[in-house]
């Protein structure tokens, strides 16, 4: 039987939205005039009140259109509630009424990022570090819209470079980092650089599912299919429902000849493909379980 590569690319293949929205425009002091609805949105952000927090900014705005404050602020909610087009038009309202817009530029390229303008995320992040040549987020971040547009080996640099320029990077921060460097040396077929790097972001993360699947679908290339094994139970453990995981460790069980172990994984992938709504994964699944089930035909 004949077992495909392990597919790396998925829903965890880049997973650096959730720290690139602890950045952004800080909460300041708003203006005197504006203390009332300004400083209602910044306590409504705090309690996590998020759409009392738009209204409140949007309250502010009213009252005067200049305050730069209030649409960075509310441009940082847009991205924490995925209202991206909303979050463009704020920071650029931002860039356009300052001379240093602060991390306008780095929120704007943020939002960019994660509605596929890649090249458009790469040009702010740029001009955010013109200012700020020390912003470890912001190398990571050009470094992950460099990596989306299939520029590897400059991805890696930036990646390299957020993890000597800040020290401010927390270690679940640095988890990320080192997670995405893995990911692009293994993008290069560099297996054994990827597994150092991946097993680091394992050991600054010991919760994140998605460092143990990349670090077992590296091993995998690697050879070692008992690690890539142990690595996909990790995952498992944690997030039981993970329809990729459980194809991937179909693929490693079948190469280690546990046939029942495989089938058992692929029906699991199949039925977790189909709550997601993923229809065509699912129906690839099933092709494969067919295929895996048939017998083979002795000639001789």
């Amino acid at each position: 039987m004949y077992w495909p590569k392990l597919k790396v690319a998925g829903k965890w293949l880049s997973g650096a939205i959730a720290l690139l929205l602890a950045v952004g425009i800080g909460l300041g002091n708003p203006a005197p005039a504006l203390a009332g609805p300004f400083q209602q949105g910044i306590t409504a952000v705090q309690a996590q009140h998020y759409e009392a927090a738009v209204q409140a900014f949007t309250t502010a705005i009213a009252q005067d259109d200049h305050v730069s404050a209030a649409y960075g602020n509310r441009c940082l909610v847009h991205l924490w509630t995925d209202h991206l087009e909303q979050a463009l038009a704020d920071c650029s309202t931002v860039i356009e009424q300052e001379a240093h817009p602060s991390q306008a530029h780095l929120n704007r390229g943020i939002a960019h990022y994660r509605l596929g303008h890649y090249a458009q995320a790469q040009a702010d992040f740029t001009h955010h570090l013109k200012h700020w040549p020390e912003a470890g987020l912001a190398y990571y971040n050009r470094g992950l819209a460099e990596f989306a547009l299939g520029d590897v080996a400059t991805a890696i640099a930036d990646y390299q470079a957020a993890l000597s320029r800040d020290d401010t990077l927390t270690g679940l921060a640095q988890a990320n980092v080192y997670n995405d460097l893995g990911i692009a040396y293994l993008s290069q077929f560099k297996s054994e650089i990827a597994i150092a790097y991946l097993a680091q972001a394992v050991f600054l993360n010991q919760d994140d599912p998605r460092a143990y699947f990349n670090y077992g679908c590296a091993c995998h290339h690697q050879g070692d299919d008992l690690a890539a094994l142990a690595s996909f139970e990790q995952v498992l453990a944690l997030d039981p429902t993970h329809a990729e995981t459980y194809l991937n460790r179909a693929m490693v069980r079948g190469e280690l000849g546990d046939q029942a172990g495989a089938i058992a994984d692929l029906h699991q992938a199949e039925h977790y493909f189909q709550q997601q709504g993923d229809t065509s994964q699912a129906n690839q699944t099933r092709a494969l379980l067919i295929r895996f089930q048939r017998p083979a035909i002795a000639i001789g």
